[in-house]
């Protein structure tokens, strides 16, 4: 966890990326809501014939049951029951 918690200091969005292609972390549940969310996102990427050549203005959306399982997976924060 030490690793990702300094990579993300230095450059969140890379980070993000590069964690949306390892395999499944363990760690808490926000780290874990952040995995999930970056791996949904690496297959969009892969298949885009633009993204080698966007990159930063690239935007990408979700299929909407996706987005669904995402929304319905986001870890609560304390204080939010």
């Amino acid at each position: 966890m030490k690793q990702w918690k300094q990579r993300f200091g230095k450059d969140r969005w890379q980070a993000l990326y590069d964690l949306g292609f390892q395999e499944k972390k363990e760690g808490s549940p926000s780290f874990v809501f952040l995995w999930r969310l970056a791996s949904s996102f690496a297959p969009v990427l892969l298949t885009s014939p633009l993204f080698p050549f966007l990159k930063e203005k690239m935007e990408v959306s979700l299929p909407e049951e996706e987005r669904k399982k995402l929304m319905n997976a986001i870890p609560g924060g304390p204080g939010a029951e």
